[in-house]
């Protein structure tokens, strides 16, 4: 069952921290329906079983639908690993679906790096039983992720129809964690949020480092 929480954060408050103008208007959690949108998923293969979906060098806008964030995909024999969620309900949707397709599998676990809303608002594709993350990241949801919605609802319109926010119910503890043969080391930091995660494939050797990495762009810190 999706996790409502609370509005507790002012709107301007949500704006600043997604790099934002202040004065986006707060749209209702549900739009009247319109004509279907679809997002441009394409799987970059980054070794065998590794791939990642590539956001677009932009603020979120009514033109990219928020998919400003880098997703990756990993196969184990588990089923699908996932890093992050993107930007709305409906990215998340083609997100499983293309996880699925891709490795063969159904969906073993997912992953969110840090609580800003172009990484995590694509939940509700996945069950909170499937959801990992940071006690930080869940709190923050907890107590940011309704402006933050309302937020994305102003900057990226129609593409949020029906996104709600979803909360993890795994909470990341441990420093390693395996999926089927693949051996995660999960390193918690901070820097770009209160609370961080970059995920060391110990197969491949590539390392998700989420926003803590920035590349041709500005790095911002909160």
């Amino acid at each position: 069952m999706t996790a409502r929480v609370p509005l507790a954060i002012h709107r301007r408050h949500a704006l600043a921290l997604l790099g934002a103008a202040a004065g986006a208007p707060i749209l209702p959690m549900f739009c009247a329906e319109a004509a279907p949108l679809a997002y441009t998923l394409v799987p970059r293969r980054l070794t065998d079983g590794v791939w990642m979906v590539a956001g677009v060098p932009e603020a979120v806008n009514m033109h990219n639908g928020g998919a400003i964030a880098n997703v990756t995909i990993f196969d184990s024999s588990a089923g699908a690993i996932i890093v992050d969620t993107g930007p709305s309900r409906r990215f998340g949707m083609q997100l499983a679906a293309l996880a699925k397709e891709l490795t063969g599998k159904p969906i073993a676990r997912v992953y969110l790096t840090h609580l800003h809303p172009d990484h995590v608002f694509g939940c509700q594709a996945f069950g909170p039983e499937q959801l990992a993350g940071t006690e930080g990241t869940i709190k923050g949801l907890r107590d940011y992720g309704e402006g933050f919605a309302s937020a994305m609802y102003g900057l990226a319109g129609d593409w949020m129809r029906g996104t709600e926010v979803v909360l993890p119910l795994h909470i990341l503890t441990q420093a390693v964690e395996d999926i089927g043969d693949r051996r995660l080391r999960l390193l918690r930091m901070k820097g770009h949020t209160p609370s961080d995660l970059a995920i060391f494939d110990e197969t491949t050797g590539i390392i998700v480092a989420g926003d803590l990495v920035f590349l041709d762009r500005a790095p911002t810190t909160m």
